[in-house]
């Protein structure tokens, strides 16, 4: 971040200054724990905690002062800014910073890919620029301010994650950010139990597409069902990406190896550069493209910008690919589910597994409503599908995934846990020698501990 005032941030996020005006933030944070010399602390209410309450910690770390919105224990003269609301203080503050930098930012959103896509379009972009990209997954009203706020002099583009939980939550990410490029991956299932059907889901996405510029470039999914909706929202410059003939960035000749990496040739205008796609499965392809679209809207060279995307490193925990001590192949890709990524992953399992027994562990997928029964089993219907020999359930829809399984011709050892520690416990047992182990779920069912336990007993 670069240096500001206390005053500057007063001004910035309206609020009412009590003390040292000139005192120097060199950065910001919502969380005690990371406080220090020089840092700004953000005051968040939370769930668990009230930010309130550690004001007087901060100072002790070496904060310059702290942005509330109620009387706090504090150091006497320790500066604290007022406000009617510390999380819109935040995004006002971002907003702010974000306009200190005169340079394109690239905003992200969708109901799957994400983070992959976020991921490969900096490396793309990495060809020609320096990039700044959100770290981890702060991509939220908190975090994205969090991402902004990590701007410095030398980035010359920066390439920013937006999640959503609702209506009006992108718009208000997009208002922040204030993108020049907004990509959407795709509309799929994500968020069904808050937004109640993809036409609502497709109509909180395309909020970023409302503040795009002019002179702005809406990337597109052409092979979206909701691409001609998402088209009509744009205000500026179409570019599309996809497998489908009229796609601006097109996937051509799509061979999908035994590893479950995908190479294809990618067409725009009149080059073909080869792609090799770094991530194992057919959909991260889809990531790759619309990576390379923002890439060459920003006039970065279609085949300069595809070398740099083959080169990125492996995403933790998305379709990561390891080998155990006895030989046991493990696809982790414990990060987060959906339906639409489980059976994405399901069918790079199909395909990486060739001759070997199939293993899938699946923990529930959240936020899908009341939908939620019947989609659990049609996820355990793929797995019968794909010839998997064994079935492990966990969470609360289990049964549901089981009874799609064992509604098929062929269905698999099926074992239901109620949760992922209960499942770590009892996986070794049920694994050979040469066995390809799908490991999945939404992140709150912390699949992970699956994993390490496969990598510590096998």
């Amino acid at each position: 971040m670069i240096t500001v005032t206390l005053d500057d941030v007063a001004k910035a996020v309206g609020g009412v200054l009590i003390g040292e005006r000139a005192r120097l933030v060199t950065g910001i944070s919502t969380d005690s724990r990371t406080i220090d010399t020089g840092h700004l602390f953000f005051a968040i209410p939370g769930a668990r905690t009230d930010g309130h309450h550690y004001v007087r910690m901060c100072a002790e770390r070496g904060a310059v002062g702290a942005v509330v919105s109620k009387p706090v224990d504090a150091p006497d003269g320790f500066p604290l800014i007022y406000v009617a609301d510390t999380v819109w203080a935040l995004g006002c503050f971002a907003r702010w910073y974000r306009g200190l930098f005169h340079i394109p930012v690239v905003g992200i959103t969708g109901s799957a890919g994400k983070t992959t896509t976020k991921e490969m379009t900096a490396a793309a972009l990495s060809a020609r620029h320096v990039v700044l990209k959100s770290p981890e997954n702060l991509n939220t009203e908190i975090g994205l301010p969090l991402a902004i706020a990590q701007l410095e002099a030398h980035h010359t583009v920066a390439v920013l994650e937006m999640a959503m939980r609702g209506l009006g939550q992108i718009d208000w990410l997009t208002y922040i950010a204030r993108p020049r490029i907004g990509v959407i991956t795709n509309i799929g299932w994500a968020h069904l139990e808050l937004l109640g059907s993809r036409d609502n889901i497709a109509l909180a996405k395309s909020e970023i597409l409302n503040r795009l510029p002019e002179d702005g470039v809406a990337v597109l999914n052409a092979d979206d069902d909701y691409f001609d909706f998402c088209r009509r929202q744009a205000p500026c410059r179409v570019v599309s990406f996809g497998q489908h003939h009229a796609a601006t960035v097109r996937a051509v000749k799509v061979h999908v190896g035994e590893d479950g990496r995908v190479q294809c040739v990618v067409r725009y205008g009149r080059e073909h550069v080869p792609l090799h796609v770094p991530v194992p499965g057919l959909h991260h392809l889809s990531n790759a493209l619309a990576a390379l679209a923002v890439a060459v809207s920003l006039d970065v060279p279609l085949a300069e910008a595809a070398q740099s995307l083959q080169g990125m490193p492996s995403l933790h925990q998305r379709m990561q690919v390891h080998h155990t001590p006895k030989e046991i192949t493990v696809l982790d890709d414990t990060y987060n589910a959906n339906p639409a990524s489980v059976n994405a992953a399901l069918h790079t399992l199909e395909r990486m597994a060739n001759g070997c027994r199939r293993v899938v562990v699946l923990g529930d997928m959240l936020e899908l409503g009341e939908e939620a029964p019947r989609l659990h089993r049609e996820v355990g219907h793929e797995v019968a599908r794909i010839g998997a020999q064994v079935l492990v359930a966990v969470g609360n829809y289990a049964e549901e995934v089981i009874r799609g399984a064992q509604q098929s011709k062929n269905p698999p050892v099926c074992l239901v846990f109620a949760d992922s520690q209960t499942a770590a416990q009892n996986i070794g047992r049920w694994l050979q020698k040469g066995d390809v182990v799908l490991v999945k779920g939404s992140r709150a069912l912390q699949m992970e501990q699956v994993v390490k336990a496969i990598f510590e007993d096998c």
